[in-house]
This record gives structure tokens, C-alpha cells and sequence, in this order.
């Protein structure tokens, strides 16, 4: 409850002096990395919603190919906000001892 309120207050104070920050933010997210995913030698958990329209399953897909060692666990029913929403107990709980 008031999830919606919140995220709307956030976005609102984001970009309440103007567009600049979210520009870059999105400029940063379109950008190459400078190296390759196959190139990352850590683990990397990876969750994704298979319904998400802002970043596509097919690029969790391929991130998940990918990065050597990556764990993705994709949800079929859940969107680009709805992960967290509805799995942050699993997923706090497996980025936590």
C-alpha cells in the first residue's frame, strides 16, 4: 500500500529541478560498459520480471548467457517494479548472511 504514491513522490522530486539528471541516468544505461559481460570473473545474482517493458527479458537472457557466473532467476509474471515488490524478502534475503 502507497507503493504507487511513493514511487510517483520520488520521480516527481527527480526531476522536480529539471530534466538533466534523468537524461544522464538514461544516457549511463544506454551506454557501452567498455568491456565485455563475459568478462566479469565474480558472481552476479540477477533477478528479472519477464513482463517488463523498460528493460526487456531478452537482455536479462543474454546477461544471464553471458556473465560467467551469473544466477537468474526469472519470474514470468512480474514486470520492472513488481520483482522487488513482491520477491524483496528473497531477494534481501540472498544478498544477506
Amino acid at each position: 500500500p502507497g507503493a504507487q504514491e511513493a514511487f510517483a513522490a520520488m520521480v516527481r522530486e527527480a526531476v522536480r529541478r529539471g530534466p538533466r539528471g534523468a537524461h544522464h541516468d538514461v544516457a549511463l544505461m544506454a551506454a557501452l560498459w567498455g568491456f565485455p559481460p563475459e568478462e566479469i570473473a565474480g558472481e552476479v545474482a540477477l533477478w528479472h520480471g519477464q513482463q517488463d517493458v523498460n528493460a526487456t527479458p531478452a537482455m536479462a537472457h543474454y546477461l544471464a548467457g553471458a556473465i560467467p557466473k551469473a544466477r537468474a532467476t526469472l519470474y514470468p509474471m512480474e514486470g520492472h517494479l513488481s520483482v522487488f515488490a513482491n520477491h524483496r524478502e528473497e531477494i534481501l534475503g540472498a544478498l544477506t548472511p
